[in-house]
């Protein structure tokens, strides 16, 4: 065999071979890895609500009718005062108000000390209850005020003294 033959031959085996990686299937197999994420949201309406610090209610003067067993969770006649709670959502027609007093007097606020009036919360007529200790709420309102009127009660154990009492206001958009 010639030189130019072997040389010809050589090169056909190698491109043979070339040709044989790209034919044929690999044995090796490539590994795909696959990752995930969960992506969350929360649409958030931006909410204030704002109300006085404190309001004082008048004075309650003694008398035996605070003694009497039978009026105890009564109002007690001319003690009121009114406050303005003033809230907005933005991007919400209507909100609603969540309440949470210290405590439960025949389903009014119960002051410090306890038993020596009840202080009772109300929307126009309606009673706003905290009965067995609840948190009361006013659904469907809309951005602006709401008048909200405390009525004084008569307690079970009334004494002269100062009472106060704290109530809260958690605004939500509907």
């Amino acid at each position: 065999m010639s030189g130019y033959n072997a040389g010809l031959r050589g090169f056909a085996g190698i491109a043979a071979l070339s040709l044989l990686s790209v034919a044929l299937p690999s044995t090796a197999k490539n590994e795909i890895e696959l990752q995930t994420v969960r992506i969350e949201a929360t649409v958030r309406a931006a909410c204030s609500v704002s109300m006085p610090s404190v309001v004082t209610m008048p004075g309650i003067t003694y008398g035996p009718e605070m003694n009497d067993k039978g009026n105890v969770g009564s109002l007690i006649p001319g003690i009121s005062t009114d406050i303005t709670v003033t809230g907005s959502c933005s991007g919400s027609a209507k909100l609603k108000y969540t309440f949470t007093a210290d405590g439960d007097a025949n389903g009014c606020i119960a002051p410090d000390p306890r038993g020596a009036v009840g202080l009772c919360l109300y929307r126009g007529s309606d009673k706003i209850s905290f009965s067995g200790g609840q948190s009361p709420t006013l659904p469907n309102l809309t951005n602006g005020e709401t008048r909200l009127t405390v009525k004084a009660a008569y307690g079970d154990t009334p004494k002269v003294t100062d009472y106060t009492a704290t109530l809260s206001v958690k605004i939500e958009p509907m």
